[in-house]
């Protein structure tokens, strides 16, 4: 995130906003530092994500995806509602892909930076990616939802890029 601002929201409620956006544009966060109100972002990429995720706490959030990030996973880890499709919930993942998301979840905490850690991602990546899943934006967006950050996305990349998962 190479810019960050903080101003007055120009809508005229006076709202302090705290925004931060990728060089190109990705990225917008908006949200009330006083924590009255709901957070917004624009076209997240993982950081995005993750920080609006963060700074947001338990207020609402608003999310327009973009084009470098996949949000299913977030939209189902949060049980988030489409307001094009407000009647339909999120798509669940197919079960193996649901059993191995929990399973990378659990062993999150050492970034998979462990021997165990890491073995555990790539058997658990590569069944996901055997069971025909490789969105790699929503199974980072779902870990995101389930509190993985920085260093462990950067880890999670590097294991699949080694299994051949697409490019986001």
């Amino acid at each position: 995130m190479d810019q960050v601002g903080h101003g007055r929201a120009e809508s005229g409620v006076g709202a302090d906003v705290l925004a931060q956006q990728c060089a190109d544009g990705c990225g917008l966060v908006a949200l009330d530092l006083f924590g009255r109100g709901p957070a917004l972002v624009y076209k997240p990429d993982s950081p995005a994500l993750e920080y609006a995720t963060r700074m947001a706490h338990s207020r609402p959030i608003a999310v327009i995806e973009g084009l470098h990030l996949s949000i299913r996973g977030w939209a189902v880890a949060t049980q988030a509602q489409n307001i094009l499709t407000p009647d339909e919930p999120a798509k669940e993942f197919p079960e193996p892909v649901a059993k191995e998301l929990e399973r990378l979840e659990f062993h999150k905490n050492n970034a998979w930076g462990d021997r165990l850690g890491n073995q555990i991602a790539h058997q658990s990546l590569d069944s996901i990616r055997r069971a025909g899943f490789t969105d790699r934006g929503a199974i980072k967006s779902w870990l995101i939802a389930h509190g993985a950050s920085g260093r462990r996305m950067q880890r999670l990349d590097k294991a699949m890029n080694e299994l051949g998962y697409p490019d986001e």
